[in-house]
């Protein structure tokens, strides 16, 4: 008698045949052949899921897209997001006829970006049949390149179907596909295929998604790049824009002053609008800013009439004769929205209330980087076409806050004020807890290479700005400063550091303003954040061929010839830590360097700080180039001969993070001596054998606290000469685990 438990054998085709049929049936890629293993029989209940890979006996050779009505979307024209596109198979090579059904059913289907870097034919996505999913409210195409390509691949499609269909008595495999409208503007590549992806040709089809015209978001901004919902006069704000569909397009916009009450003067009945003479905007990409010059009080001078008899509707017009001045409350229209079709767009954005006070908005540490912006200029004539164009871009300053620094760093105060333009006022810097002054006392500073207590500014386009050194004008003085906030016990978390506010000062107004910032999060002042590349960094005793040379891996002449960096021993797998705050710059294979990583530091004062006195260990060693600037953007940071990475090209690392593992790759030969190879220089072009880059190197070992010849112990030098026994060993090119 047959248990119900008992195993059920069926023959292989008969397997392969219905999980073939199952997996169509549900839309799912079809079970895998795995290599040897013996498929004669199959024991249902025990065996696992396999996958099985048909390659074809045929090759796809070309591919068209139509759209729901059937018209061929040719290359060259766009597709839009939420209308369902078919992708259609026209062609096989038919090399064995009778397959070619089969193959139909076979066919794959797979996308890629081509725009963004590692989402390539190599790592396209295929593509599955899956039900209509809503589309996604945020924009998923923010972050890194690695990010938005995960974000891509689970969030792009919106609904996709496989399908095998009769046309004019043949069948053809087809894909129906919808797009999410967050691809808008970038190219969609879609590829079907047999026994390979190509990645070109007619089996390729290549068309750019433009979404339906919509705005997202519309408010302004100020030169620190906050969002801002008031402001003064004589200065100028930042509209920014996010749209979608509207690349290549220009919006044409109004500013208005909106009417608070409903007013009773017949004859001003609706908002007033505020003269704008160049109110275009170029949308070059999905963000844009364009710079709007707020002016003086003459230029409202009719909403301000408005204002007036709202505020007694019983005056009729405007007094001239009454100084008050009234807030307006702006905002903008988009005059052409229409003629752009913009999809469910309002009548009103970015309100921004214009408000007639004098006041100190915002204080703040800062650094100051030059931007373009859509300039609020008269459009000019072009003198060969006699068209007129946009004028070119306005470069305006950002101020970027800074919420920590580093002692003797050159930096800028930042006042953010309305209604001031042309006036003085008066920087004092303070600090939370007394470190480096007297409590209460003033914090002296450098300007134009002077002490001072009190830095004055003039205030210029609603700011005040004073370029400083965070140092005083003595070297004695601020070495002690230096030594007053170094690290403790040479413990990376284990540090002092100062806090210091603002006090901001002008007594040239109607009512003298006195303001205090950052008292509660306050600007952080540290020596640096230095942490050595290695744990217990030490000179590698041997060179490669294990000779006892270890004035060859030094910054000099040990080699005969100029070694650029300074080479640390370390057994492969140690630990690899980033020195300082920055950027990774370059992550790649670098020849005979091997694995490397590059990293561009944030804040150069901070390596500045770190220098220590060091006299060299060698009659070989040399000095840093003399074009090589240690407090001056840009420093970069080379380690080299890596076995494994963490991190991936550009992104934020901090002091102490783990980023990666030495090793010994690039040495094509082997070595005896595993080491990290260690670089510090100015220009990202130093590493070559071009005699004039050399002048942009530095020797490490100013900064790398490491134990020279005389300074190892004995376990140290036992450690690195057992290591020298185990012989020539070789790495050439180790895998990394973070392939980004």
């Amino acid at each position: 008698m047959k248990h119900d438990n008992d195993p059920q054998v069926m023959s292989v085709e008969a397997y392969i045949a219905e999980r073939e049929k199952e997996a169509e049936e549900k839309g799912e890629r079809k079970p895998r052949i795995r290599p040897n293993v013996n498929y004669t029989s199959f024991v249902l209940n025990e065996v696992e899921d396999v996958n099985l890979e048909y390659t074809g006996k045929n090759e796809v050779l070309k591919i068209k897209l139509s759209d729901s009505k059937g018209t061929e979307i040719k290359y060259g024209k766009e597709i839009h997001n939420n209308q369902e596109y078919t992708y259609e198979v026209i062609k096989l090579d038919e090399k064995d006829k009778d397959a070619v059904e089969k193959d139909l059913k076979k066919i794959k289907w797979c996308f890629w970006l081509p725009e963004f870097r590692g989402f390539d034919n190599k790592q396209a996505k295929h593509i599955l049949s899956t039900s209509n999913k809503p589309e996604h409210k945020v924009d998923f195409l923010s972050g890194d390149d690695a990010t938005k390509i995960l974000a891509i691949k689970s969030k792009a499609i919106l609904y996709a179907k496989k399908e095998i269909v009769e046309k004019d008595g043949k069948k053809v495999a087809i894909l129906k596909v919808k797009f999410s409208k967050w691809l808008d503007g970038h190219k969609i590549k879609v590829e079907a295929y047999l026994s390979g992806k190509k990645g070109k040709g007619d089996t390729v089809a290549t068309r750019v998604l433009a979404a339906s015209p919509e705005i997202l978001e519309a408010y302004w901004l100020n030169a620190a790049g906050r969002k801002i919902t008031n402001t003064g006069y004589k200065q100028d704000v930042y509209l920014y824009l996010k749209t979608l569909g509207l690349k290549g397009k220009t919006i044409e916009t109004q500013v208005f002053d909106k009417d608070i009450h409903p007013n009773p003067v017949p004859q001003i009945g609706t908002d007033d609008a505020v003269e704008w003479k160049n109110n275009k905007i170029n949308i070059e990409g999905r963000e844009v800013i364009k710079q709007f010059k707020v002016g003086d009080k003459s230029r409202y001078k009719k909403a301000q009439q408005d204002e007036a008899t709202e505020d007694n509707p019983f005056i009729g017009l405007y007094d001239f004769k009454n100084k008050k001045t009234y807030n307006l409350e702006l905002y903008i229209h988009i005059a052409n929205s229409e003629a752009l079709k913009i999809k469910g767009v309002k009548p009103k954005y970015g309100h921004l209330n214009l408000i007639p006070e004098e006041k100190i908005i915002n204080a703040f540490f800062a650094k100051t980087e030059i931007e373009e912006v859509q300039a609020d200029a008269p459009e000019i004539k072009d003198k060969k076409t006699k068209k007129t164009k946009l004028p070119p871009k306005a470069k305006v300053p950002y101020y970027e806050k800074l919420n920590e620094g580093a002692i003797g760093q050159k930096i800028q105060l930042v006042a953010e004020c309305a209604n001031l333009e042309g006036k003085k006022v008066l920087f004092k810097i303070y600090e939370k807890e007394p470190l480096l002054v007297e409590k209460g006392k003033e914090l002296p500073v450098l300007k134009n290479d002077v002490e001072e207590l009190e830095i004055e500014a003039t205030v210029k386009d609603g700011y005040a700005v004073a370029e400083v050194k965070l140092r005083q004008k003595s070297d004695e003085d601020f070495k002690k400063w230096l030594e007053d906030i170094l690290k403790i016990d040479g413990k990376p978390d284990d540090r002092k550091r100062s806090h210091f506010w603002i006090r901001i000062e002008t007594d040239n107004v109607e009512i003298p303003i006195k303001k205090e910032f950052l008292k509660r999060n306050a600007f952080e002042v540290i020596s640096t954040n230095w942490h050595e590349p290695v744990d217990d960094p030490q000179i590698a005793l041997w060179n490669s061929e294990g000779t006892e040379k270890p004035q060859s891996n030094t910054f000099g002449m040990g080699r005969g010839r100029l070694h650029t960096g300074l080479d640390i021993f370390a057994m492969e797998g140690s630990t690899v830590y980033a020195c300082l705050d920055g950027t990774v710059y370059e992550k790649k294979w670098h020849g005979g360097y091997g694995w490397t990583i590059t990293i561009k530091i944030n804040n150069t004062q901070e390596l500045a700080n770190r220098r220590q006195e060091y006299t060299h260990a060698y009659t070989t060693d040399k000095d840093s180039g003399s074009n090589f600037t240690e407090d001056k953007d840009p420093v970069f940071l080379f380690y080299a001969h890596l076995q494994d990475i963490f991190i991936k090209k550009g992104q934020k690392v901090k002091a102490g993070m783990k980023i990666g593992l030495t090793g010994i790759s690039g040495v094509t030969k082997g070595t005896h001596d595993p080491h990290l190879h260690f670089n510090i220089f100015s220009t990202i072009y130093a590493i070559g054998k071009e005699s004039y880059k050399k002048a942009y190197l530095a020797d490490p070992a100013l900064y790398v606290d490491w134990k020279t010849e005389t300074e190892l112990t004995e376990d140290d030098k036992k450690t690195q000469k057992d290591r020298m026994k185990q012989g020539k060993l070789i790495n050439k090119k180790p895998k990394l685990s973070n392939t980004n």
